[in-house]
């Protein structure tokens, strides 16, 4: 039997996913917390790279998520591990970037990425380039505009006036060539008079003469014409190869392409692979609440970033392009979430490790940094909201105040191990080694801020009655437990982190009144030394309302209500007077709701508020502890859970009030002797749908 023929095309198939999956093992092993993100852009590459021949437009992968996730440094690292570092050309994308190259055509131009082949393209930053401003009107001038040209099908439009400028390139050409004879003829007349002059012995006058012959050079053209006529016409061979040749050759070459009807189409890139990456507040407004806090739990705000979906996504791209501009986009969006406390700490422990290895090959001291310093890092760099960089730059801090002095103090004293460790009550850092020790006073910049905040016990007494408040009101109105709460900040307040819910007329009354139970508590407990630290609540309870009797419809009047200013449709109402009376009722209700609340539950909320004020903070567990003791109902739910209201069962109730029997499909209603299915479908379907036999329903 002959040997079985191998399919050259599984065969290729089968390299391209081994070489992508070393790419995605080297990934994983750079960044720490996103492996599920890498594995996507992984799989959304395979086609484009095992079969790029096939494709007709170019591949488009979006990377959304907040700054200092990892989206520019991945894809870097994905052009270097597929060897294509040559073919990749980044992009900073600016609405108006006041420099000669504002297209996407001209930065490919000037790159080695040949049309009709792979390669890797990044538009970065992509949040700080629009179509449509703040009013969202569109804005008439845009640099790099063709970006969406490039993004529908990677065709650029022709050369207009390509034809007329070749044709300029080749009488510049004739006449370069009616010069060069000119030289070569002066050139033998020069040789000629040299050898005359030879023959009669002027030996002196031939070597004077000799000084004035110019020196050849390889190049037939100057740099700055060839580069000119490459361009052009765009030739299969490199741009110092091309001003080696003659111009003889240069002509037959330029003759060619001006036959060659493809010189005069748009450069085709339906081979790339597009990557666009951003910042998109808007779609993370939620968890970027805060985002110079270093005090919000990263747990939390990793949840709360992971609840970014799609639709997210392309709300937030609607405020900045029009619709069939995002359509370009394509459904390729990656979402990269938040780092969790777990990938912070590996983060804090690679750095410290990497530092101690480069010590070490150095200076050949072993260094090691104990948990204590691990600490240190978290405590002062963890922004949740901000990424690797201010965490990396707090490792690098404390590196640098103790390993220096700690590694030469180490080697005088003869030894080759030194453990650096943090003394939390003197605030220094210590290294120890054989024979002595370095110290080094050393104080993190949040924890001096927080230290300061604790000798405040004024202020710490105000901001845990306050927060007291808030505990209350959200225990006793969801029968949950809020997920953090603390005191003690390095912005000189506390907060309630709760658990987000869908919109309803009852959940914005009680978030409404939630957000009012701080000044109540602050107002029943300090009386007229209720402090000024409440606008910030104010102002979210008095949107919460605003929105839902202008926008939601659900005031006295269902209606969608807008200022005359803002108004672009004659149709909407702009009667903002009564509607602010009715807000301001509202308002006025929740305050004395949560005022309420709080004088019935004033034993619960005073153990709350003085918990707080002793250790700064407590957790889930304690307070629905705290609760259960007075009575509360406060459930423990994880960060992910959403409050939904009970629509199911309360549409059992009704269609069970209304007669009509349900078993989850669809419904059958009781009309007399008999029932009748109701099909979940519309009305128009339903009219014309086929009439179902009525059953007799059973007696008993």
């Amino acid at each position: 039997m002959g040997r079985r023929r191998t399919d050259p095309v599984a065969a290729r198939i089968r390299r391209s996913r081994k070489e992508l999956a070393k790419v995605s093992r080297q990934l994983k092993s750079d960044f720490i917390g996103i492996d599920p993100v890498i594995d996507s852009i992984v799989d959304k590459m395979q086609a484009w790279h095992a079969m790029p021949e096939v494709l007709t437009r170019p591949t488009v992968i979006c990377l959304w998520g907040l700054t200092g996730v990892g989206k520019t440094d991945a894809v870097r690292k994905i052009a270097k591990y597929l060897g294509m570092s040559d073919r990749y050309v980044e992009i900073l994308m600016r609405t108006q970037t006041n420099s000669f190259r504002d297209t996407i055509r001209s930065y490919l131009w000037g790159s080695d990425i040949v049309p009709g082949e792979p390669g890797i393209l990044l538009l970065d930053e992509i949040q700080n380039f629009r179509t449509l401003d703040e009013n969202m009107r569109e804005i008439p001038k845009c640099d790099f505009d063709d970006v969406w040209t490039l993004l529908s099908d990677g065709q650029f439009s022709g050369r207009y006036g390509l034809r007329s400028q070749l044709d300029e390139a080749v009488q510049m050409l004739l006449m370069e060539l009616d010069q060069e004879a000119w030289k070569l003829e002066q050139t033998k007349r020069k040789k000629k008079k040299k050898a005359e002059k030879i023959s009669k012995g002027d030996d002196d006058e031939v070597m004077l003469s000799s000084d004035d012959e110019e020196e050849e050079t390889p190049f037939s053209c100057s740099f700055w014409e060839a580069q000119r006529l490459y361009d052009m016409i765009r030739p299969n061979v490199p741009l110092h190869e091309f001003r080696r040749m003659s111009i003889e050759e240069r002509l037959e070459l330029v003759d060619r392409k001006m036959r060659d009807q493809t010189t005069y189409e748009g450069e085709n890139y339906s081979k790339l692979l597009v990557f666009v990456s951003g910042n998109l507040d808007e779609a993370f407004q939620d968890a970027i609440r805060g985002v110079a806090d270093a005090d919000r739990d990263a747990d939390i705000v990793r949840t709360a970033t992971m609840k970014v979906d799609l639709v997210h996504i392309k709300d937030a791209l609607k405020c900045r392009f029009k619709p069939e501009q995002i359509a370009r986009f394509g459904n390729n969006h990656i979402i990269y979430p938040s780092l969790d406390k777990r990938s912070f700490k590996l983060l804090i422990e690679r750095r410290f490790d990497d530092a101690a290895a480069m010590v070490r090959a150095e200076s050949r001291v072993q260094v090691a940094f104990d948990k204590h310093v691990h600490k240190l890092a978290y405590d002062n760099g963890v922004f949740p909201a901000q990424g690797t960089r201010p965490v990396l730059t707090s490792v690098d801090g404390i590196i640098s105040a103790i390993v220096p002095a700690a590694v030469s103090d180490a080697r005088l004293a003869g030894s080759r191990k030194v453990l650096v460790s943090y003394d939390e009550e003197n605030l220094r850092l210590v290294a120890y080694y054989t024979r002595g020790m370095t110290k080094v006073r050393y104080e993190g910049t949040l924890d001096s801020i927080r230290r300061k905040m604790a000798k405040n016990q004024d202020r710490t007494a105000m901001i845990a009655a306050h927060e007291a408040g808030h505990v209350v009101a959200y225990c006793v109105l969801t029968g949950k437990a809020p997920q953090q709460i603390t005191c003690r900040t390095t912005w000189k307040g506390g907060f309630v982190n709760g658990n987000a819910g869908e919109g309803s007329h009852r959940r914005s009354l009680d978030h409404a009144c939630i957000a009012l139970s701080g000044l109540a508590a602050e107002k029943i407990i300090f009386g007229e030394w209720a402090s000024d630290g409440a606008s910030s609540d104010i102002t979210s309870a008095t949107n919460c309302l605003g929105h839902l009797v202008r926008k939601e419809g659900h005031g006295r009047v269902p209606m969608h209500v807008m200022s005359a200013a803002q108004q672009c449709d004659s149709t909407l109402v702009s009667d903002m007077e009564s509607t602010d009376r009715e807000i301001m009722e509202l308002l006025d209700n929740q305050f004395k709701r949560s005022e309420a609340i709080v004088r019935e539950h004033s034993c619960f909320c005073a153990d709350v508020a003085e918990r707080l004020r002793v250790s700064g903070s407590l957790s889930s567990e304690e307070i629905s502890a705290i609760a259960d003791a007075y009575g509360v109902q406060a459930d423990v739910v994880g960060s992910d859970f959403t409050f939904v209201g009970p629509y199911s069962k309360m549409l059992s109730q009704f269609l069970k009030s209304q007669g009509v029997e349900s078993d989850g499909e669809s419904a059958v209603v009781v009309e007399g002797d008999a029932i009748r299915e109701i099909a979940d479908e519309p009305e128009e379907i339903a009219a014309h749908s086929p009439k179902k036999k009525r059953k007799r329903r059973k007696d008993g």
